[in-house]
């Protein structure tokens, strides 16, 4: 049975997040290290899996800069955040206001919770949220089935 090319392409999105899915350790070994020559190997096996997953359907090419930018989409760091004036996630925010009062009036300001300057520990804890609430908003999209 002959390959449909057009086919082949509107897939490749899904088996790069598949194999993201199902290699989580080396999507992890990737993303964590500072080593470029472990973030290569880790990139080509993981570019390995998605054309042995695609039977070779998939154009190299594609299924490459595909994968790319689905490992380095992610997140923006808190800086990064700022610099554009990403507002806090509403949830965050609440979250946040919520144990910076009891925090305050129950166990004595034990934290000394500060917000509204650049790297306040309570705009730092708002950035973490913002990247919590970010990662469970887009989990349906890694979970894409083929």
């Amino acid at each position: 049975m002959k390959k449909d090319p057009i086919l082949c392409e509107d897939n490749t999105l899904k088996y790069c997040e598949k194999v993201i899915h199902l290699y989580r350790k080396s999507v992890i070994i990737y993303k964590t290290s500072f080593n470029e020559d472990t973030k290569s190997c880790e990139f080509n096996f993981l570019l390995n899996k998605v054309m042995t997953l695609s039977n070779g359907c998939c154009n190299p090419d594609l299924a490459r800069e595909t994968l790319y930018n689905l490992l380095n989409k992610k997140q923006r760091k808190y800086k990064d955040r700022w610099s554009e004036g990403i507002p806090h996630d509403p949830r965050s925010i609440k979250i946040y206001k919520g144990i910076e009062k009891i925090a305050y009036e129950e166990y004595g300001d034990y934290f000394c919770f500060k917000s509204g300057g650049d790297g306040d520990n309570g705009e730092i804890l708002m950035y973490i949220l913002d990247d919590y609430f970010e990662d469970e908003d887009n989990k349906g999209c890694i979970l894409c089935e083929l």
